[in-house]
């Protein structure tokens, strides 16, 4: 049958005194080409709306100074990052297995580091408690699990060793409907004299 239809797509002149002629005579013949004619036009009607919805698509991503969403997401995510560093507060955004993927400017010098990428997938814990941080993966894998708010309280030293004193990690679920992996978003809060004193160096305020 795909062999004639597809015969029948391509030479449709042909196609119509074929089917004029035998649909005289033969009845079965004339149901079998009306079926055929049927589904060539719901194939027609299918590449119809799959070009309506390129030509949409192919209009959405085009912006009058002529980028394409591509760019205009880039350049978002650039602005994104550097808003995230300058973050008056010790900043941290982590996917949902406690990875870090940004950091602020801020955390950075709470934790005695040079660079974001000493605080990076994983690398940050060694900067808090270390006798509570499997403590801290179990509650905040609990939190992820339940899309749920997070807070938990550890000390903070910096990558040297020096004393930073106890801080509150505040965080929230800001994953984007149907995004791919879970992302929370949040800062550390001072709670004690020696961590008011550092946020006080760092010229932050609570």
């Amino acid at each position: 049958m795909k062999p004639l239809i597809d015969y029948i797509e391509s030479h449709p002149t042909t196609y119509g005194a074929f089917a004029a002629l035998l649909s005289l005579f033969f009845p079965q013949v004339r149901r079998l080409l009306a079926a055929t004619w049927r589904k060539i036009g719901a194939r027609g009607h299918k590449l119809d709306l799959i070009l309506t919805k390129v030509t949409n698509i192919e209009t959405e991503i085009q912006f009058s100074n002529d980028t394409s969403t591509k760019q205009e997401v880039a350049l978002l995510k650039k602005r994104f990052h550097l808003d995230f560093w300058r973050a008056t507060k010790p900043s941290i955004e982590m996917d949902g297995d406690a990875q870090v993927l940004h950091v602020s400017e801020t955390l950075c010098k709470l934790m005695g580091v040079w660079t974001p990428a000493d605080l990076h997938m994983r690398n940050w814990l060694r900067c808090v408690e270390a006798g509570r941080v499997d403590e801290f993966l179990t509650a905040f894998v609990e939190s992820v699990k339940y899309k749920s708010d997070f807070d938990f309280v550890f000390s903070v030293q910096t990558k040297a060793g020096a004393l930073q004193g106890q801080w509150k990690l505040i965080m929230a679920d800001v994953t984007p409907s149907g995004y791919s992996k879970t992302i929370y978003s949040g800062f550390f809060k001072p709670m004690d004299d020696r961590a008011k004193e550092v946020a006080q160096d760092l010229h932050w305020s609570k």
